[in-house]
């Protein structure tokens, strides 16, 4: 008797469990709830749509030197002679922005009564350091008393990518690219012709330029 009891409550509270589901899934509240997350989702996948989202670029033109010595052993010691110096006037950019595929669902929420639409971006990043080939060149160049190093202007080149990425990050790329790209997103989604009345795109803060991590 007691064991039949035991399978009579199991059994009726397999019965209330599917019910409560099944009153779950038709109630209003649990449509307007998967409703919203179809929603968001959609809202991601176009969204994501724009990928890696350009919103930011800094032309530099600069001057960069780079240079060899040259030495001899002697019975007085180590003595400078001879170098290979050059002057290279670099011309580059910056681009900045922010991968839009790194958006998540849960960075896009649909308030309850469906008014209120809220992205949160993920933080913007430096895309590339490019060099004009065609504008960047070798201003000058000096050898005395030493065979010119043929990796010189490889160096130089170098020197100069780092030197323009200093200069984009010393006048605030992050920060810039940051508020580019709020604005750049806001514009997007509000041609999406959502019926939310109210938008709210939330840029992460802008992050460390990659220069002063080094």
């Amino acid at each position: 008797m007691k064991a039949l009891l035991i399978i009579l409550l199991i059994v009726l509270v397999i019965i209330a469990l599917v019910t409560g589901a099944f009153l779950l899934a038709r109630s209003p509240w649990a449509d307007s709830l998967f409703e919203r997350r179809a929603d968001a989702d959609g809202i991601v996948q176009r969204v994501q749509s724009l990928s890696r989202l350009e919103t930011t670029r800094y032309t530099i033109e600069t001057v960069v030197t780079a240079d060899e010595q040259g030495f001899i052993d002697t019975p007085l010691g180590r003595l400078q002679i001879g170098s290979d110096r050059l002057l290279m006037i670099i011309h580059g950019r910056v681009t900045a922005g922010i991968d839009l595929e790194k958006l998540r669902s849960q960075d896009v929420e649909i308030s309850g009564d469906g008014k209120r639409l809220t992205i949160k971006l993920p933080p913007v990043e430096i895309f590339s350091v490019d060099l004009d080939n065609e504008k960047t060149r070798v201003y000058s160049r000096e050898t005395w008393l030493k065979r010119p190093n043929p990796n010189l202007e490889s160096e130089a080149r170098q020197g100069g990518e780092a030197k323009i990425l200093a200069t984009a990050c010393e006048d605030g790329v992050m920060l810039r690219a940051t508020e580019d790209a709020q604005r750049a997103v806001d514009n997007f989604v509000a041609l999406l012709g959502l019926t939310t009345t109210a938008i709210e795109v939330i840029p992460a803060p802008a992050p460390p330029c990659p220069v002063a991590a080094q």
